[in-house]
């Protein structure tokens, strides 16, 4: 695919030069673009008054996370027969970080961070929402406790109201909560989404048109230092099924991506292409 050739082609130039070539001046372009803009702001003194400095200094608010867990009844679908929809994760996540940051502001230092993975049985949706902010704790205890006594929409109502209110075919059936989790791989594995401009067809000559294709970048198992990459660094290239690529979670590319030091890249199939992106 053109996109692979492109994050790796740049590693044929030379048979000593290693694969790991490209993410160093990938790093080194990001860090030279921040100098530029640095060097580029005017000079500016500043004379701090003594709450200014107290400010300052003043510790950063310590980060929570916590999880939630939602079972939804999704309706069923006869005209045609087919298998039930889930509510689409972007949605559930937009809809609980914007409720939170505005009923429970008073709690935060921040911006509060969503990120939902789902699993489907037939027609039950089971959604488990890592949710993360700098603030106080006493919110992620109201917030658990409500979830485990099946009260959440009493704590979080107009999340409730958009998702399950009147009009809505989605039913939420239980929840629970719990303050013991482990980030899921697109937070622990520092997954970032980005976009390619990808021909859309390589067996035309005449053919301009071209299309965004999705890809992740997740880096956190990648060596810090040029040493190590070279020395221990491998990359994972992971080609998506015949559909959207949704949010990374797939645990045998994870796994073995903490064990290979391994640079991680997420390329959608172009089975998922949408007409209306071409």
């Amino acid at each position: 695919m053109v996109l692979i050739s492109t994050l790796l082609g740049a590693a044929q130039w030379s048979s000593r030069i290693p694969y790991t070539l490209i993410l160093v001046i990938v790093y080194a372009g990001a860090a030279c673009g921040q100098l530029n803009d640095q060097l580029g702001q005017p000079h500016r003194e500043e004379i701090l008054s003594a709450e200014s400095v107290h400010q300052q200094a003043a510790p950063r608010a310590k980060s929570q996370h916590f999880k939630q867990v939602q079972i939804v009844k999704a309706p069923v679908l006869t005209d045609p027969p087919r298998l039930p929809e889930c509510l689409k994760i972007s949605k559930i996540d937009k809809q609980l970080a914007d409720n939170i940051q505005d009923e429970y502001s008073a709690y935060l230092q921040g911006d509060v961070t969503v990120e939902t993975t789902y699993v489907q049985q037939i027609d039950e949706c089971t959604y488990s929402s890592y949710i993360s902010y700098d603030g106080d704790d006493q919110l992620a205890r109201l917030l658990v406790e409500a979830a485990r006594s099946n009260k959440l929409c009493k704590s979080l109502s107009r999340y409730c109201d958009n998702i399950f209110g009147s009009g809505s075919k989605y039913t939420l059936s239980a929840t629970s909560g719990s303050h013991q989790v482990s980030p899921p791989p697109v937070v622990e594995f520092n997954c970032t989404k980005s976009t390619y401009s990808q021909q859309l067809d390589h067996f035309s000559d005449t053919e301009s048109r071209v299309f965004d294709q999705v890809y992740w970048v997740c880096d956190a198992a990648w060596p810090t230092s040029h040493h190590k990459q070279v020395k221990h660094g491998h990359v994972i290239v992971f080609l998506g099924n015949e559909g959207p690529l949704g949010v990374p979670k797939q645990p045998i590319v994870f796994e073995n991506a903490r064990r290979l030091n391994a640079l991680v890249i997420l390329v959608e199939h172009r089975s998922a292409l949408n007409a209306d992106s071409v």
